[in-house]
């Protein structure tokens, strides 16, 4: 019942943003990382603990060897105000987050205009005609290969430094909302049952209860850091960080 109500509330859904609000989000980072342009939303992976399916094929399927147990693995994205506008859950533990993301690169492919993308970590594929689409912080490998370049200029190797710092930033924001739904829903921090039709239900759940709290209360750290107004005040007085993070979304929030 509580999964029905929630699909019929518009600020429970999930919804890929229109090239508009594609603009809104990017302009809200772009003022924080001003190396950083187009940029309009977060992705990352999450592996949930589950119990062991009694079906040795399928507890195969989920066992993660890097955690040594059971796992469904997701992948959430966020937009700057902090909500979930695309969204692969409850696929085998044993997947790659970049293989859970094929539908994901489709989207980038087909729906998001040229100088639009997301910010990822190393998991995913910035390859190819996704080489634009998707900002991925450096490796070594490449940092080392563009400071030996010798037909590179000081001020062009400044830029590419400046680029990927900015890309380590932004990309910590899928972080905090990995971790705000933890927070906000330990039932996530528990071992969630085997049954694949109600480990859906419940993670479909909890999604939804997760944009409509952050759309309704306003309460989101990723909110909160890529508000103008916060953005400002950092700006001018760096010690008032905290201050403004602990009392701001909490004086104006609706309830």
């Amino acid at each position: 019942m509580l999964l029905e109500t929630l699909r019929a509330i518009p600020e429970a859904a999930v919804k890929w943003p229109s090239h508009r609000r594609m603009e809104y989000h990017a302009q809200r980072i772009h003022a924080a990382q001003p190396c950083l342009p187009g940029c309009f939303g977060f992705v990352d992976g999450l592996n949930i603990p589950i119990q062991d399916p009694s079906d040795p094929v399928e507890q195969n399927a989920y066992y993660n060897a890097w955690l040594a147990g059971c796992f469904c693995s997701n992948v959430f994205v966020f937009d700057s105000e902090g909500c979930i506008i695309w969204c692969c859950t409850n696929a085998p533990g044993s997947w790659h987050d970049s293989a859970i993301s094929t539908q994901l690169y489709c989207l980038l492919r087909e729906c998001v205009p040229a100088g639009f993308g997301i910010c990822a970590d190393a998991a995913f594929t910035a390859s190819g005609d996704l080489a634009t689409k998707i900002f991925k912080p450096l490796t070594e490998r490449q940092i080392g290969a563009a400071a030996n370049n010798a037909t590179i200029t000081l001020k062009a190797l400044i830029r590419f430094i400046k680029k990927h710092r900015a890309a380590v930033s932004v990309r910590q924001a899928a972080e905090w909302g990995m971790g705000a739904i933890q927070r906000s829903y330990r039932r996530l921090q528990t071992t969630l049952t085997s049954n694949h039709a109600d480990r859906q239900r419940d993670i479909s759940i909890i999604v939804r209860l997760f944009n409509f709290r952050t759309r309704t209360t306003h309460i989101n750290q990723i909110r909160t850091v890529y508000d103008p107004s916060y953005i400002g005040q950092r700006r001018r007085d760096p010690d008032a960080m905290f201050r403004w993070s602990m009392f701001h979304d909490r004086r104006n929030a609706t309830f």
